[in-house]
């Protein structure tokens, strides 16, 4: 068996998101044969992700800043479209792409199509974000929601979900054109294809 300071990291990391045992275990002793530099910087940088990173108050993406991220403190962008994403490494991959200049909101994920887990998503903080974006410190006017879910059940069922929730709002409501491959994920989606996308959305 081995020690407990070992078992107790092999715990941590078989709760990751794919991380089975046998992977957990090679990342310990991946970690054991590093020199002490490497594992103070380690230790440095999962410090700082816990004292430094925190949440968009309007987006809820990622940011190191006190209330909003880069993105919606950004006078320059378009402050009538607003893409609803289901996480954080969708809005990159579409950052990343330079298709849309629009805010963000990530709505976040379902795990399964079924009517408990789609009641998991806060349907009043995406309605109050498009009504009241000032409330959350940004003086935008929403005229186009564009719904960017992954070409999935899982998505398609989100985008559903959501559209329905929202269409009595006084804003345009457009979905991503086919451009996506069914069954395509929008994080691992090429800049042309997500380009395509957004161009052709309706």
């Amino acid at each position: 068996m081995y020690p407990k300071t070992i078992r107790k990291l092999i715990e941590i990391f078989s709760e990751f998101p794919g991380i089975g045992e046998k992977t957990a275990t090679r990342f310990v002793f991946f970690l054991l044969k590093q020199k002490k530099e490497f594992l103070k910087k380690l230790i440095e940088n999962l410090e700082n992700l816990a004292s430094q990173v925190k949440f968009c108050a309007f987006c809820k993406k990622t940011t190191e800043k006190e209330f909003l991220c880069e993105i919606c403190e950004n006078p320059t962008r378009d402050l009538t479209k607003l893409c609803l994403v289901s996480k954080e490494q969708d809005l990159e991959a579409i950052e990343k792409s330079g298709v849309f200049s629009g805010l963000y909101f990530i709505v976040g994920e379902i795990s399964s199509v079924s009517q408990k887990e789609l009641e998991k998503i806060n349907i009043e903080e995406i309605r109050e974000r498009i009504k009241n974006p000032k409330k959350f410190g940004v003086f935008a006017n929403f005229k186009e929601i564009i719904l960017a879910f992954d070409f999935t059940v899982k998505g398609r069922t989100l985008s559903i979900f959501i559209e329905k929730k929202i269409k009595d709002l006084p804003v345009k409501i457009s979905k991503l054109a086919m451009g996506l491959p069914l069954g395509g994920e929008l994080e691992y989606s090429d800049e042309e294809t997500l380009k395509s996308a957004f161009e052709k959305r309706e």
